[in-house]
């Protein structure tokens, strides 16, 4: 009635609504009520339509109370049941699965398994659940989730009427535990196979009739078999025991008490050699009380038998070296001397009668100072303790002090507890020892009071010793060097550790390494120039570097003075060059401009006159005085060319070392010339282009005087903001390290006194040359600047 009134007031109410009602006969009945808002004799009234719904409610009663029912035993599964549409998205879980990842039932709809369980974002590869909707049947898996559980995964397909599949079933059992319980059962069955197939001592299984079913692979080894399979064949009623032993005294003894411990016998071996072993074996009965099968251990005792057996051997053998040893031997029990050998008679001057007397105190043997260490470890001895060898002093009965060291060692002899002790006379060691300090003390004087540094480096880089001279170079007190590599005390720059660290490699690899300079940085911050040569050394068989070191710092300020003064002496010697040259080519031009001039005007005079004078008074006179002026004319030009040649200020560099070329060494000396001009423009100062012509002229000259050559060729050409000019021959070569030194020795200074005004010019030579190859020299030098700035 609700509805109905809220409708007559207006208010939004469902149009259709069921509800309960009470037939005749009191039965229930439902209604379902479709009611609209009407206007009835002008008031608001409604007008209702009703239909019986009975039957349908009690339907859908039924299928929700079956539902129910359903979900009520499908959230008491403790299984994991889900239900994945053809997306695979959940459209409904149990409360197993949800409370599993700790979520409720409406939370899992709508997501993926793989994303819930997983924490992937992908389906997981053969997953069930996609296998039984591909294949329309079931399926089912075992897979892992990310907290480490094992889980059996089932896939059902879901299917509509029609057949189609419109999802699966999805079916999870946490099988941890079995799978944990199986784990566990296959690692004690392999632990037990470990231990079966590893133990040292033979393990094995056998019926009373005889058959092996069960040894290990020490069993089947000590038996001398190459496999079980070899072995089983062999039947211990038969087989496996020497003659004189029966396996029925075995199978008598461990019926009867069920058990056998440390039952030693006597086993053959497949090669019929005896195998001593020690059994331990139980029997294994059926619930009727029948022996199945007897169960056993076996040690081999055959080392220790024999051992035993060449114990007696051993002892005779003892005996025979200890009468031939070069050292004392004794047996000390309980204080008393029980044995000693025939050196301790030589030695100590007494008996071995006296020696081993009841009433013989082998105290009266040692040194008093010695006494007190002998007390001690012969105490340290009675409680069971070893002792490490020790020196000590004896004196023999003839009062001769011997130095010793004894190494002594408990034994049982007869049965009981004694001391060997076998005794070395090392008193000419001594002698040598006291010597070898001695000398070690007086190489450590001459090793302090060496003036050079000396020093020692392990194969680490670390230093380890160094002489007064090496700290008081360095700056640093011992304890601040000693230990430290040169990286951590600073001394060095990067560029000049790491050549140390490559000398240091060197030396370890047995080479000596040096002279090396090195400028090291003191510990107050100063830096000093050291010379160092450094040596392998074994010290202790250990590799290591022996350095030793020179300050040369004064050294080193008089060779920069020297090269300064040097740089001085060659720019003097360059510009007295250049003087000479100048003063050659003032010469030159005053013989040119006016003694030529005058002897050329003075011919033509003596000329004119000859052929005025057609007497012969004088005619054969004038003659000869004409020709000695010619010559004199011809001299005086070959002598302004040799001071300075004209062409090179007429027309240029190019133009003089072609005239030049051709007639000195092409006319006068008869070698085939070339000569190669780029045709570019390449201005020069005035004494630069002198020095080049020189340099060009002395090459030439050289090579007419050595270079047996056929050819000559000179190239000039310009490569960028210098002049190159290059003079090459076919002659026979030569090398230029061995000429370099040899000029050095001999004063010669040809090539290097080119060499020193080229640089001085700013210019460079190269000279490439080999014995039989011929001769290519490459002089630079900068062209002038006025006219290379203003780009001609």
């Amino acid at each position: 009635m609700g509805i109905h009134i809220k409708r007559l007031k207006g208010e939004e109410v469902p149009p259709v609504y069921e509800f309960k009602v009470l037939d005749k006969k009191g039965n229930v009945k439902w209604l379902e009520n479709n009611g609209i808002l009407i206007e009835w004799c002008d008031k608001p009234a409604t007008l209702n339509f009703l239909r019986d719904v009975t039957e349908r409610k009690k339907a859908e009663q039924a299928i929700w109370a079956s539902e129910n029912e359903k979900r009520s035993i499908l959230n008491a599964i403790s299984d994991h049941i889900l239900f994945h549409d053809t997306d695979l998205l959940i459209r409904w879980g149990n409360e197993a699965a949800a409370r599993s990842i700790g979520m409720t039932q409406q939370e899992l709809v709508g997501r993926y398994c793989y994303e819930l369980w997983q924490g992937r974002s992908e389906p997981c590869e053969r997953c069930p659940v996609i296998r039984a909707m591909e294949t329309g049947s079931h399926t089912q898996g075992i897979m892992t989730t990310s907290d480490g559980k094992w889980w059996e995964i089932i896939g059902e397909p879901v299917l509509d009427r029609d057949g189609e599949i419109r999802g699966a079933i999805e079916i999870g059992r946490d099988i941890t535990e079995r799978k944990e319980a199986e784990q566990a059962l296959q690692e004690s069955e392999e632990r037990f196979r470990a231990i079966f197939e590893n133990a040292l001592v033979g393990l094995y299984r056998t019926t009373p009739d005889g058959r092996i079913l069960m040894a290990n692979p020490a069993l089947v080894q000590m038996m001398g078999y190459s496999s079980f399979e070899e072995l089983a064949q062999l039947n211990m009623e038969e087989e496996g025991f020497s003659r004189d032993y029966q396996r029925s005294v075995f199978k008598q003894r461990v019926e009867a008490e069920d058990r056998i411990v440390g039952l030693e016998s006597r086993w053959m071996r497949r090669d019929e050699t005896t195998l001593f072993v020690r059994e331990s074996a139980r029997t294994v009965r059926d619930k009727d009380g029948e022996i199945l099968y007897y169960e056993g251990t076996v040690v081999d005792l055959t080392e220790r038998k024999l051992a035993e057996e060449a114990l007696g051997e051993s002892e005779e053998k003892f005996r025979s070296l200890a009468e031939q040893s070069p050292n004392m031997i004794f047996i000390n029990k309980k204080g008393r001397i029980v044995y000693v050998n025939k050196k301790c008679e030589e030695v100590m001057g007494y008996e071995r009668e006296k020696l081993c007397s009841p009433d013989f105190d082998f105290r009266s043997l040692v040194a008093p100072e010695s006494l007190g260490l002998i007390n001690d470890n012969f105490a340290r001895h009675l409680r069971g303790e070893e002792v490490q060898p020790y020196d000590y002093s004896i004196i023999n009965k003839d009062g001769k002090r011997i130095e010793a060291i004894n190494a002594s060692k408990l034994i049982q002899y007869e049965g009981e507890t004694a001391i060997l002790g076998v005794v070395t006379d090392i008193t000419e060691r001594k002698k040598s020892e006291r010597a070898l300090r001695e000398s070690e003390e007086r190489l450590k004087i001459l090793f302090e009071s060496a003036p050079d540094t000396i020093y020692l480096i392990d194969s680490e880089g670390r230093f380890m010793d160094g002489n007064r001279a090496a700290l008081e170079l360095v700056g640093f007190a011992r304890d601040e060097a000693i230990g430290k590599n040169l990286a951590e005390m600073g001394m060095l720059s990067d560029k000049q550790l790491s050549k140390a660290i490559e000398n240091l490699k060197k030396v370890a690899t047995g080479n000596l390494s040096g002279p090396n300079e090195y400028r090291l940085k003191r510990k107050d911050g100063s830096y000093i120039s050291v010379e160092v040569r450094t040596f392998p050394v074994k010290i202790g068989g250990e590799t290591l570097t022996l350095g030793i070191a020179r300050n040369i710092t004064e050294r080193k300020q008089a060779e920069k003075t020297l090269l300064d003064h040097r740089a001085q002496l060659k720019s003097l010697a360059s510009q007295l060059s250049l003087t000479e040259e100048r003063e050659r080519h003032r010469l030159a031009t005053e013989l040119h401009d006016q003694i030529s001039q005058s002897l050329v005007i003075s011919k033509i005079k003596l000329d004119q006159l000859r052929k005025s004078n057609s007497s012969g008074d004088f005619k054969e006179a004038l003659d000869e005085i004409s020709k000695y002026l010619g010559q004199v004319i011809e001299e005086t030009r070959t002598l302004t060319f040799d001071l300075s040649s004209p062409i090179l200020y007429e027309l240029g560099f190019e133009a003089a070392v072609a005239e030049w070329l051709t007639d000195q060494i092409q006319e006068k000396h008869r070698i085939e010339t070339e000569f190669k001009d780029d045709g570019r423009q390449k201005p020069l100062d005035d004494d630069i282009r002198v020095l080049l012509f020189r340099n060009v002229r002395e090459l030439l000259i050289n090579v007419v005087k050595h270079a047996k050559a056929h050819k000559v060729k000179v190239s000039i050409r310009r490569i960028g903001e210098y002049i190159s000019v290059c003079v090459e021959d076919d002659g026979i070569g030569f090398d230029p390290v061995e000429v370099a030194s040899t000029a050095v020795k001999k004063a010669e200074f040809g090539l290097f006194s080119i060499q020193e005004r080229l640089e001085q010019q700013g210019g460079q030579i190269e000279i490439e040359s080999g014995p039989g190859r011929g001769t290519k020299i490459t002089m630079t030098a900068p062209l002038k600047c006025k006219d290379i700035s203003d780009g001609t």
